[in-house]
């Protein structure tokens, strides 16, 4: 029982200690984590579309080569190369849709950091 309570404590500390650290740029609190954090998931989400497009574009070109030397097998593995390429940007796009229409829901889409998709045509929050 002491060790699992050792741990609880243990995990809880950093959460306990930076929950408000006057720094100085300004006192830190959940928020400004949150805040934090929603500039790390970004810049994740951008490096994860670029990944996306170069294994669509480096299958695309291993395509081409494949079909200049009519090896079926190389053929295949491009295809693959690209349908996890396309299904990995698939869903990034669709959860950082979802994600939007989430933030839109609640309100909480104060900020304008966070570029939300938007449908063509339909001007209302664009």
């Amino acid at each position: 029982m002491y060790k699992i309570i050792g741990f609880v404590m243990g995990v809880m500390a950093p959460v306990v200690k930076f929950a408000q650290v006057s720094l100085p740029s300004g006192p830190q609190n959940a928020f400004s984590i949150l805040a934090t954090g929603q500039s790390l998931m970004n810049i994740i989400i951008k490096v994860l579309i670029g990944f996306a497009m170069v294994m669509i574009i480096i299958g695309v070109v291993k395509f081409i080569m494949a079909g200049s030397s009519g090896s079926e097998e190389a053929k295949d593995k491009a295809k693959g190369t690209i349908l996890y390429g396309v299904l990995g940007l698939f869903i990034i796009v669709t959860m950082w849709s979802l994600v939007g229409i989430v933030r839109r829901t609640l309100g909480t889409n104060t900020d304008e950091k966070f570029p939300l998709p938007c449908v063509p045509g339909y001007a209302q929050g664009c």
